[in-house]
C-alpha cells in the first residue's frame, strides 16, 4: 500500500506541474515572450523527463525491496558450519553396510532433551529395513544422522566398517539419496526436476531420456506423467504446486533413484500415496531385488503396511531401540510395542 500511495502522489504532483507549466507557458506565448514551437518542445522534454524519473522511482523501490530480501541470503552464505566435513575417504567399492554402535543424539536447539540414546543395530548390504514407532520417537533422527545433518553426541556410525565422518562429504552424498515427506520441486519441467541432482561431470552421466523414463517407471510416475499434455516437459510450478502430493513424492523418488544410490533413505516418502500405488513402488523399488542393482533401503514410516515385508524392522520408542526383527518375529511378542501399533492401526482401518 505504501508504494502505491507514493506512486499516486507522484502522478498527482506531475499532473499539477503540467497544468501550471501549460498555464504559465500560454501566458508567455500571448505576451510574445516565448515562441509557440519552443513551448511545445519544452513540454515534450518535460513529459519525457517525468516518465524517466517515474521509472527511476519504481526501480529504486524494487532495489530496496531486493536488498532487504538478499540480506538473509548473504547471511546464509556467510554462515560457517560448526562441524566442518574434513573426511577424505573415497573407496572404489561402496557396499552400503550400516552400523550404529551405542549412538546417542542431543539436538543443539534442545540440549535438555535426548533424541536418541544408546542405539545399536546393524544393516547388511542390500537389505530393506525400517524404523517404526510413535511420533517423536527418534525415527527421523536416525536418518538425519546418516545424512550428516547432525553428528552424534555419543557413539559411532559405521558405513562399510569405516566411521561416517571419514568419508569425503561430496562422495558420501553421491552414494546416499534421501526422499522426505514434503519433497521440494522447482519451477522447472518434470524431466529437469528428475535430473536436477546429476552434475555434468557425474561418472554415470545418466541424463538421457531412457534413464529418466526408467527412474520414473520404478517410482510409478511414468503413467501419470505421460497422461499430462506436455508429458515430461510439463512445468511443476513453484514448489511443485501444479502437482498433487502423491505425484510430487513419486517425482522425488525418481529424482533419488536416477542417481543409482547405494543407500536410499525414505522418510515418510510414500505417505501421500494410495495403497495401490504404494504397493507398486514397493514391488519395483524395495522387493524386486533380482531385477535391480544392490541397494540398501532404510524406511521411516507410520503406515505399517509399508514395511511388513522388510528384512528387518527397528522399533524405536522415546529415543530407545526397544525391538528389532522381521514382521513375523515382532508379532510373536504379545507384549511388544510393534504388535500394539499394528493392532491400533487395524482398529482404525476397521472403524473407517
Amino acid at each position: 500500500m505504501n508504494s502505491i500511495s507514493v506512486s499516486s502522489y507522484f502522478d498527482l504532483a506531475q499532473l499539477g506541474m503540467s497544468v501550471v507549466m501549460l498555464s504559465y507557458g500560454a501566458q508567455l506565448v500571448r505576451n510574445n515572450r516565448v515562441a509557440g514551437p519552443d513551448l511545445l518542445a519544452f513540454v515534450i522534454y518535460q513529459l519525457t523527463l517525468g516518465s524517466i524519473l517515474s521509472d527511476i522511482s519504481q526501480i529504486y523501490t524494487a532495489l530496496m525491496t531486493a536488498a532487504g530480501a538478499s540480506q538473509s541470503v548473504f547471511d546464509y552464505l556467510d554462515r560457517k558450519p560448526v562441524h566442518k566435513p574434513n573426511g577424505t575417504l573415497q573407496p572404489q567399492e561402496f557396499r552400503g553396510e550400516i552400523e550404529f554402535n551405542s549412538v546417542s543424539l542431543v539436538y543443539p536447539a534442545r540440549p535438555d532433551e535426548i533424541a536418541l540414546q544408546n542405539i545399536t543395530f546393524k544393516i547388511e548390504p542390500g537389505q530393506t529395513c525400517a524404523f517404526v514407532g510413535p511420533s517423536g520417537s527418534g525415527k527421523s533422527s536416525c536418518i538425519n544422522l546418516l545424512e550428516r545433518f547432525y553428528d552424534p553426541s555419543g557413539g559411532t556410525i559405521l558405513i562399510d566398517g569405516r566411521e561416517i565422518h571419514d568419508y569425503d562429504h561430496k562422495y558420501l552424498h553421491k552414494k546416499i539419496a534421501m526422499v522426505g515427506q514434503e519433497p521440494i520441486l522447482f519451477n522447472r519441467t518434470i524431466k529437469e526436476n528428475i535430473i536436477y541432482a546429476i552434475s555434468d561431470n557425474d561418472e554415470n552421466n545418466i541424463r538421457d531420456d531412457a534413464a529418466v523414463i526408467h527412474a520414473a517407471e520404478e517410482a510409478n510416475a511414468h503413467g501419470f506423467v505421460t497422461d499430462l499434455v506436455n508429458g515430461y516437459n510439463t512445468k511443476c510450478g513453484q514448489r511443485g504446486g501444479h502437482l498433487s502430493g502423491g505425484q510430487k513424492q513419486r517425482i522425488s523418488i525418481a529424482r533419488a533413484i536416477i542417481r543409482k544410490p547405494t543407500i536410499l533413505l525414505l522418510d515418510e516418502a510414500t505417505s501421500a500415496l494410495d495403497p495401490v500405488n504404494e504397493r507398486l513402488i514397493q514391488d519395483a523399488l524395495f522387493y524386486n531385488k533380482d531385477k535391480q542393482e544392490q541397494r540398501t533401503v532404510l524406511i521411516s514410516a507410520h503406515r505399517l503396511s509399508t514395511i511388513e515385508r522388510c528384512d528387518k524392522i527397528f522399533v524405536i520408542h522415546k529415543g530407545h531401540l526397544i525391538e528389532q526383527g522381521t514382521h513375523e518375529e515382532l508379532m510373536e511378542n504379545s507384549n511388544g510395542i510393534y504388535q500394539e501399533l499394528v493392532r491400533r492401526q487395524k482398529m482404525d482401518i476397521d472403524s473407517c
